[in-house]
C-alpha cells in the first residue's frame, strides 16, 4: 500500500504541477521536506474543516431551536403547528447529531492516522480529475 500510496501522491503532483506549467525533479533531496510539509498542511485542513462544521452545526441547531420556541410562544398551543414544529426540532437534532459525529470521526483520523487522511484526500482528488 505504501508504494501505491506514493505513486498517488506522485500522479496528483504531477497533475497538479503539469496544469501550472511547472516541471520537478523528483531525485532532488528536497522533494521529501516538501511532501511532508504539503501533507501536514492537508491533515490540517481536513481537521479544521471537521472543527468549523461541528462550529456551524452547534449554531445551526440553537438557531432552529430559537426559531421553534419563536413560533410556540406565536402560535400558541395549536396541534398542527406543534407536529410542524417538534418535527422541525427532530430533524435538526438528527442533522446536527450526524454530522457531529462524522466530522469527530475526521478528526479522530487527522490525529490518530495522518497518513490515512493524506491517502483519502489525494486519492479523492485523483477520482475528480479522471473524471
Amino acid at each position: 500500500m505504501e508504494i501505491k500510496m506514493a505513486d498517488d501522491i506522485i500522479k496528483l503532483l504531477e497533475y497538479l504541477f503539469a496544469k501550472m506549467g511547472i516541471a520537478i525533479d523528483w531525485s532532488a533531496d528536497n522533494v521529501m521536506p516538501y511532501l511532508e510539509e504539503l501533507g501536514s498542511h492537508i491533515v490540517m485542513y481536513k481537521m479544521w474543516t471537521a472543527i468549523v462544521m461541528i462550529g456551524i452545526m452547534i449554531v445551526s441547531l440553537a438557531a432552529a431551536w430559537i426559531i421553534c420556541n419563536i413560533l410556540t410562544k406565536t402560535f400558541g398551543t395549536e396541534s398542527d403547528v406543534n407536529i410542524f414544529i417538534l418535527v422541525i426540532r427532530m430533524v435538526a437534532v438528527i442533522v446536527v447529531i450526524t454530522t457531529i459525529a462524522f466530522q469527530s470521526v475526521t478528526i479522530v483520523k487527522c490525529k490518530t492516522f495522518p497518513e490515512i487522511v493524506i491517502y483519502d484526500y489525494i486519492s479523492a482528488k485523483l477520482n475528480n480529475n479522471s473524471n
